[in-house]
């Protein structure tokens, strides 16, 4: 299968390798939200909204949210099969305490 976010030789976050804050920015960002509505409704600036995505990309070895979809994909956290949904299907995380 190709890899294409490049995730073959990228280590991966491991179990409390992210925060809570992280878990909750990366669940409205697997649901399609702008960096202005996550922010709104988890009560944080756009500011800091754009770090943590920025942060989970690093952490995921990716370049964008595109990318960080695609991986996220790739590790069973997000379904990418889409047809006839009204919108993404976040897994439950792993790394979810």
């Amino acid at each position: 299968m190709a890899d294409p976010a490049g995730l073959s030789d990228v280590a991966r976050p491991g179990p409390g390798a992210l925060s809570d804050r992280q878990r909750r920015v990366l669940r409205q960002a697997a649901a399609g939200h702008t960096e202005s509505t996550i922010a709104a409704r988890l009560h944080l600036s756009e500011r800091t909204v754009r770090r943590e995505i920025q942060d989970l990309c690093d952490a995921f070895g990716v370049n964008n949210r595109l990318a960080l979809g695609i991986a996220l994909g790739q590790l069973g956290l997000v379904d990418l099969d889409l047809a006839g949904r009204t919108g993404p299907v976040v897994r439950e995380s792993p790394w979810t305490p």
